[in-house]
């Protein structure tokens, strides 16, 4: 068994490997819902989080009227549990809500462009555990 040193030194070299920032939060959240991230890759890549997060609440604002009226009874809010900027400049989302996550399993639900930025989504291809 490692050292609690060691299992530190293992993570960081995880992260410099990839060279992305991931916080625990969310590698706890991943790991323990067995969620598989949502990814939309774009172009130009992104750097910037306040670009990145008005992508997300863009992209909700864009399925909402059809979402609605293909799923009349959900009631809560739109939304992404978890969104990050992976290592390549490109959007990752987590997404709790059955509904939504079947919803954008459909390639054609997503715009080809948001703020200037073209989107090519790879949602996943089978649904949570």
């Amino acid at each position: 068994e490692q050292s609690p040193p060691q299992q530190q030194q293992n993570l960081t070299t995880t992260y410099e490997l990839y060279n992305t920032e991931v916080s625990k939060h969310a590698i706890d959240f991943a790991s323990e819902y067995h969620y598989i991230p949502f990814i939309i890759e774009c172009e130009p890549k992104l750097t910037d989080k306040k670009i990145a997060l008005k992508i997300v609440n863009e992209l909700f604002v864009y399925i909402k009227d059809d979402f609605r009226r293909q799923n009349p009874t959900y009631a809560l809010p739109l939304l992404a549990d978890l969104w990050w900027i992976d290592g390549k400049g490109n959007l990752r989302m987590i997404i709790k809500s059955n509904e939504i996550y079947v919803y954008l399993t459909k390639k054609e639900r997503y715009p080809k462009e948001l703020l200037k930025i073209k989107l090519n989504p790879h949602p996943p291809q089978r649904l949570p555990i």
